[in-house]
């Protein structure tokens, strides 16, 4: 690898610009690798794609969320079953997880079925899952350590301290938010 950044976590299709063009910028930075996330199935056609044809781009497969509860479980799980037949082709699961601030608490059961069903994924095909966890990092952690899940990316972090302390005791890893640049308790 002859470059320095990797972006473990892009939507390289809400980028206006040719694919060409944004491997292209991304190269000119400095970003040697750029894992594309896949939030839903139209996306995920799409990063398999861009992945055959650039070698910089390296996929990551998963629902959103809120893309999870508009789809229904048994959608779900016949995407779930896709990516598992695709598994020699990812490098994560990715981005699953908690949307705690779209969706309400009434959700919550939900959400963790289907998060449940990622984090078993990922641990059968033996992939790091990128974790989404907005408004609900307390509950992400623990139902991930419930479950015992090892491979762990904390995707644009936006949680407590204490929780901080704990996805690093964990192993886990995060991901910086873009606010890190304006927000001097992210940048501590």
């Amino acid at each position: 690898l002859n470059s320095m950044f990797i972006d473990v976590h892009c939507h390289i299709e809400m980028i206006e610009k040719s694919i060409e063009e944004i491997v292209g910028n991304a190269k000119k930075a400095g970003v040697g690798l750029i894992l594309a996330s896949a939030v839903h199935p139209g996306v995920t056609r799409k990063v398999l794609e861009w992945a055959e044809k650039f070698s910089e781009i390296k996929p990551s497969l998963g629902i959103y969320p809120i893309e999870a509860l508009e789809m229904g479980e048994e959608k779900v799980d016949e995407e779930i079953k896709f990516i598992e037949k695709n598994k020699g082709k990812i490098v994560c699961i990715g981005e699953v997880g908690l949307e705690m601030k779209e969706a309400g608490p009434e959700t919550l059961e939900s959400q963790k079925r289907t998060f449940g069903k990622f984090i078993d994924l990922s641990m059968k095909i033996n992939k790091p899952i990128l974790v989404h966890s907005r408004k609900g990092e307390k509950e992400a952690i623990e139902f991930l350590e419930e479950k015992k899940a090892k491979k762990v990316i904390m995707h644009c972090f936006f949680g407590k301290r204490s929780f901080i302390e704990r996805i690093v005791k964990n192993g886990w890893y995060l991901t910086v938010p873009t606010c890190v640049k304006h927000n001097a308790q992210m940048q501590e």
